[in-house]
């Protein structure tokens, strides 16, 4: 049902002769080992159909997109069969497994194809084995940079006209990761907190049947999952970027459906304040300066739940994605409501002389810097003040680059990015108030 909505795919068939497909190539033998097909089986005697690709998990979780479900209703039954690059012939190195649970995620939004991801369960675990490998998650996004050049493979179609033809073969492909400004120009409703935007030129694009389907790039010597496909364009032709869901933003809710243990992934923690030192040059309300450090009445005991934050080189300036986490308000109203859980979020650094112009009566100094999209959605409130604004380095450690100062109303409102101090700004400030 969903390969009609035309959601996704890829790549190419090199042996025609049209341009737009000879970028495409017929992927090596298990050169994607995480990579697993989606299929009908009629239980007719014909042979199983593939219609979306996923990614293993573990032995027995699959990732994939949330349209897929909409397939699961056909007559007979759903396989996941991994291990195999023709999945027109029977590979003695292949594993079938029914599904036993399909997850979408509760705000899946199958009209705007928003939060377009899914976990499904196998009735019998895999057997991992050199054919058949888990897939490792994106855990943040300082690893994505635009014109980053992704690794996708699928068995979509490889017509780019109405008509839908489909290889036998995995076909796989480079493609580049799209800058911020050609995505929202191509696609107003881009999500860059939500969504990573690949494709578009060289008459290179994804097709119907790939949904689901991972994208990967190489760091260091591991292969990571940034992306999950989710939509793009039909007929096929690679005019407008295609649309994958960002890994990272939905690693927590993966994890919490696959019955792993999350909740302690924030791990920042009861004392009594007994000195607050607000900087001096602070006059209050909206304005530079926003910033304070304050001394607790006893040491905190410093393991793996608590932990200290690293702080920037000073006067460092950052780019990219970033993590803001709190515990303020998740209203698009003026009404905030308060929930009682932590909640975290990714957004990417505004550009500050355009926040500037947004916020013309306000003074946004040097030593500010703001988040944000201009379409607004995710961002912070109030009752996230002073929290956190971190990156993660390529080891593994979160770095703040800023403090949450302010914001516009409605929180998340279009044109309403939020200003944080740069923290890399104050970082003498800071050691010497904590150290006298």
């Amino acid at each position: 049902m969903k390969g009609l909505i035309f959601i996704a795919a890829i790549i190419t068939l090199a042996q025609s002769a049209r341009v737009r497909i000879i970028q495409g190539t017929v992927a090596s033998d298990h050169e994607f080992p995480y990579q697993v097909s989606l299929q009908w089986n009629y239980n007719n005697g014909s042979r199983p159909t593939h219609f979306c690709s996923g990614s293993i998990l573990n032995p027995h979780w699959i990732l994939t997109a949330a349209h897929c479900e909409g397939d699961f209703t056909r007559v007979g039954w759903t396989e996941v069969v991994a291990g195999v690059n023709n999945i027109a012939i029977e590979d003695s190195a292949e594993q079938r497994r029914n599904v036993s649970r399909f997850v979408q995620h509760e705000r899946y939004n199958p009209m705007m194809l928003q939060n377009d991801i899914a976990v499904l369960r196998l009735s019998q675990p895999l057997h991992l084995n050199d054919r058949i490998k888990t897939i490792t998650l994106a855990t943040g996004n300082s690893v994505i940079v635009d014109d980053t050049i992704g690794k996708f493979a699928g068995w979509g179609s490889i017509s780019d006209t109405w008509e839908d033809v489909f290889p036998d073969e995995l076909m796989k492909i480079d493609i580049a990761l799209r800058s911020l400004e050609d995505c929202q120009r191509a696609r107003p409703t881009y999500d860059v907190s939500k969504e990573v935007c690949v494709g578009g030129y060289r008459n290179v694009t994804g097709c119907t049947a790939d949904s689901g389907g991972p994208l990967t790039v190489q760091i260091n010597d591991s292969t990571v999952q940034i992306g999950v496909l989710s939509y793009g364009e039909k007929p096929c032709k690679g005019r407008l970027p295609i649309i994958f869901m960002r890994v990272a933003h939905y690693y927590e809710w993966i994890q919490r459906k696959i019955e792993k243990k999350i909740a302690k992934r924030w791990p920042w923690g009861r004392r009594a304040i007994v000195e607050f030192i607000v900087h001096e040059g602070y006059s209050g309300g909206i304005g530079p300066n926003d910033i304070a450090v304050f001394r607790v009445d006893r040491p905190f005991h410093l393991n793996r739940n608590v932990q200290l934050i690293n702080l920037p080189e000073p006067e460092a300036l950052p780019s990219g994605l970033c993590i803001i986490s709190g515990w303020g308000s998740t209203s698009f109203s003026p009404f905030p409501t308060y929930p009682s859980i932590l909640q975290k979020t990714t957004i990417p650094i505004f550009d500050l002389e355009a926040c500037r112009e947004i916020y013309s009566g306000q003074n946004i100094a040097d030593s500010n810097i703001c988040a944000g999209t201009i379409e607004g959605s995710s961002s912070v409130c109030s009752g996230d003040s002073g929290g956190p604004l971190v990156q993660i380095e390529y080891d593994g450690s979160f770095v703040q680059v800023g403090t949450v100062s302010w914001g516009g109303i409605p929180c998340g409102g279009y044109r309403n990015p939020g200003v944080f101090v740069r923290v890399s700004s104050f970082i003498d400030w800071i050691n010497d108030k904590i150290n006298n």
